[in-house]
């Protein structure tokens, strides 16, 4: 009995301590079939690495977009088309505020930016033309100025401009827009230096033929100083400088001009004037009435051009008017000079006559004695 209950309590224990070893132990490994594949990755599930080639995919997308994004704003895409410039911004804005991580994302930010480089492809299809159309204008009408007062001095360097033009547009064929640019401006620069160089010519030549130098020998030198510098940087093929310096030359040259041309004026005015005088004091108005009204007709156009400040304009009228009062006054003088001899010669007459009546009288008075 005493044994049967030892026995009875071992067994107790040992039942206890095998249901807490089925509490603990981990369940039995059994093998179960792999899961199917589906398309959604869960929400909790980690994001997938990103791999070189889809960094490099979007890197190359990105570029592309960019460079052509920079193609159209260079060569002026919001002027021609400023709503399909302003809507393919907003897209790049869009494209620009993505921030991947996953490979999910960035496969979608190199949609995004594939799309926008294809939508600044032919959006550059339309721009570029207009450019080319837009510069050859531009060009044609620089050219045209530059011709037309160039002349045949300057012939060869408008030969010149025009050869760079034609460089441009086969850079342009070769799809080398910046090239091409670079060309145009080129020659743009060549044709604006020849007008200038061509309108510095012309009033220097009128300073030299008038002497205008004299009254600003300063800025003539000044302005001579800075053509020398223009001619040579021609020559060295800068352009820029070359025009740069020419358009300093120009305003130097006008202003000699200007204050010479108004001495000018005033010089020729008081020499018409001390003319019209002297004809006045001969009386020349009224002994050649008609011949003095032309010449005071030339010099009142003179005195209102200089009224006008148009001091070209007055020298032009006080110079002949200077010559034509000259030759009044002469006309008149010498007239003058005729009758006074014939009065002369009247006078000495009816004097002579006095003489021999009185001589005559003086005998007549002694014979009667």
């Amino acid at each position: 009995m005493k044994n049967s209950s030892i026995r009875s309590i071992i067994f107790g224990i040992c039942m206890i301590l095998y249901t807490i070893s089925c509490k603990t132990a981990p369940p039995p490994i059994t093998e179960s079939p792999p899961a199917e594949q589906t398309s959604t990755t869960p929400a909790n599930a980690a994001p997938q690495p990103v791999d070189d080639a889809t960094r490099q995919a979007l890197a190359a997308a990105k570029e592309k977009a960019d460079k052509l994004r920079t193609l159209i704003l260079d060569f002026g895409g919001p002027a021609y088309y400023p709503g399909e410039c302003e809507t393919a911004e907003s897209h790049y804005n869009q494209a620009q505020a993505l921030n991947p991580a996953s490979a999910a994302d960035y496969k979608k930010a190199v949609e995004q930016y594939t799309a926008l480089a294809n939508e600044y492809t032919t959006l550059s299809e339309k721009v570029l033309p207009r450019y080319v159309e837009a510069r050859k204008e531009a060009l044609q009408s620089a050219r045209d100025k530059a011709a037309a007062s160039a002349g045949d001095a300057l012939a060869k360097q408008v030969a010149q401009a025009d050869e760079t033009v034609n460089e441009g547009l086969k850079l342009v064929e070769a799809q080398d827009y910046y090239g091409a640019a670079d060309a145009f401006d080129d020659a743009q620069n060549r044709y604006g230096f020849i007008e200038t160089e061509a309108a510095c010519q012309g009033i220097r030549s009128e300073i030299e033929t008038y002497k205008l130098n004299t009254y600003d020998p300063d800025t003539f030198a000044a302005a001579e100083q800075a053509m020398r510098t223009a001619l040579a940087a021609y020559n060295e093929e800068d352009i820029p400088a070359a025009q740069h310096a020419a358009a300093e030359a120009l305003p130097q040259y006008q202003t000699v001009a200007a204050t010479g041309w108004e001495a000018l004026a005033a010089e020729r005015r008081r020499r018409a004037n001390a003319e019209r005088t002297k004809a006045l004091n001969i009386k020349a108005h009224i002994a050649m009435k008609d011949d003095y009204g032309a010449a005071d007709a030339v010099y009142s156009q003179g005195e209102e051009a200089f009224t006008m400040k148009d001091f070209k304009q007055a020298i032009e009228r006080f110079t002949p008017a200077e010559t034509m009062f000259t030759a009044v006054y002469k006309t008149t003088a010498e007239k003058r000079q005729i009758a006074d001899s014939a009065i002369q010669v009247a006078d000495k007459k009816i004097t002579d006559t006095r003489e021999r009546a009185k001589n005559a009288q003086t005998k007549l008075a002694g014979g009667k004695r």
